[in-house]
């Protein structure tokens, strides 16, 4: 499993071999399932041991640019203020079909 910056998480089966795709490439693991967990940045994916679960964490920095007017109030240390524009959160998954 594997997180990335647009709050998605990607599943492979490491079981299966990776497959070639074009006869010019390496052989790949093709993704089993991509789910949309969160809004902001998959930082963290934990799977539990034993039961059908797992864990996701998200959220990252942002930073304006000089000169952009958004966000007055840090324009001066380049770092926006967490807003509801961004996702820092915590879920459990249940992995039951």
């Amino acid at each position: 499993m594997s997180g990335n910056n647009s709050g998605d998480v990607t599943v492979w089966d490491t079981i299966e071999p990776p497959k070639k795709v074009f006869s010019n490439t390496d052989p790949a693991l093709e993704p089993i399932l991509t789910h949309k967990a969160h809004e902001d940045a998959v930082n963290g994916i934990s799977v539990h041991p034993s039961l059908p679960l797992f864990a996701t964490s998200s959220g990252q920095r942002h930073f304006t640019l000089q000169g952009d007017s958004s966000d007055s109030d840090t324009e001066e240390s380049g770092i926006t203020s967490a807003t509801n524009r961004y996702d820092n959160s915590l879920r459990i998954w249940s992995c039951n079909s």
